[in-house]
Parts: C-alpha cells; sequence; structure tokens
C-alpha cells in the first residue's frame, strides 16, 4: 500500500486507472435512464432528471482503485478500466461529494442502489395510499357507526 498523496509510475502510465474525458457521455450513451428522462440516486433514491445537475460516479472510486492491488489488477483487465459502463451510476452531487473515495456500503448501495431504492419508494408511495385509503374508510365507518348510534337511541 503507498500514501494517497504519492502516485506510482504504473498508475500514471496506465489510462485504464484514471479519468477518461468522456466517461460522463459514455454513461448517458449506454444508460437512457426510466423513458429517457428519469435517473435515480442509487445512494439515497432521490429522482433526477436535470442531465446537467446529475453526477456520474465512478463506483469504485478511481482514488480506491489505484490504492488497492486486487482492483487495480481486475480493472486493468477491463475494455474502459475504472470507467468502464458497469463501474458508473447517475447521483446526486450531495451523495457524490458525501461518498468521496470511500468504498464499503457506499460500492454495495452504488451497485444495487438504483433497482433497491426505487423498490423502497414505491413500496412507501403504495403505503400512502393504504394509509390514506384505510383513513377514508375510517371515516366512513365512523360515520356509519354515528348512524347506528342514533338509530340505537
Amino acid at each position: 500500500m503507498f500514501s494517497y498523496g504519492h502516485k506510482e509510475p504504473y498508475i500514471e502510465q496506465n489510462k485504464k486507472l484514471r479519468h477518461s474525458s468522456n466517461y460522463r457521455a459514455m454513461y448517458f450513451e449506454h444508460n437512457p435512464g426510466l423513458k429517457n428522462k428519469f435517473y435515480f440516486c442509487p445512494y439515497c433514491g432521490k429522482v433526477m432528471w436535470n442531465k446537467d445537475k446529475i453526477t456520474i460516479d465512478h463506483i469504485y472510486s478511481v482514488r480506491y482503485v489505484q490504492v488497492r492491488p486486487n482492483l487495480r489488477k481486475r480493472f486493468s483487465e477491463l475494455d474502459y478500466g475504472v470507467n468502464s459502463i458497469s463501474n458508473l451510476t447517475s447521483c446526486c452531487k450531495r451523495c457524490n461529494s458525501r461518498k468521496g473515495s470511500k468504498g464499503g456500503l457506499w460500492i454495495i448501495r452504488g451497485k444495487y442502489g438504483k433497482y433497491f431504492m426505487s423498490l423502497v419508494r414505491l413500496l412507501m408511495f403504495i403505503g400512502l395510499i393504504a394509509v390514506f385509503i384505510l383513513l377514508i374508510l375510517q371515516i366512513i365507518n365512523y360515520g356509519g357507526v354515528l348512524t347506528w348510534l342514533q338509530q340505537l337511541q
């Protein structure tokens, strides 16, 4: 391992382990989004639609890959290295800055979050509808109970 401030010659020479200039365009070309418009942040579930405000995040950050020999080897073997489509995801600026070059759960959320967070949002929406329906039924039932009590008297 080496410190974050030091760069090895191998990394400097290997373009697959550095940011490319076109990874953002490449991501949007291969990921049109939901209905060619909507993207989801895999970290927080935020829905985004303005491509100018969407950041493209490296799930395994460039720095994270550079300091780990096993990941350097793995990404060096890919056609586009750290800029491969499978290592890119759309995310909101807030989450991208919070993540930085961290790994751990951020990697898991980056890989699976766009599916999981979408499901969570859908379940929350269904739950809100269910609560709304139950409240309406409760109001209707409450009115029915009052009518029934009045008939008893």
